[in-house]
């Protein structure tokens, strides 16, 4: 059970690690980074 748990949280792992060389790699205007990871300006009404 665990080595099943484990084996997908690696290939989730992975998935995101994949992602973001794959963003990383692309010139920096088509780049696209989730909510989380993006710095709040001083204009933005996200808190």
């Amino acid at each position: 059970m665990f080595r099943i748990v484990r084996a997908v949280a690696v290939v989730l792992l992975a998935c995101v690690i994949g992602a973001y060389a794959a963003a990383a790699a692309l010139p920096p205007d088509t780049v696209e980074v989730p909510w989380p990871f993006t710095p709040a300006s001083a204009d933005s009404d996200v808190v």
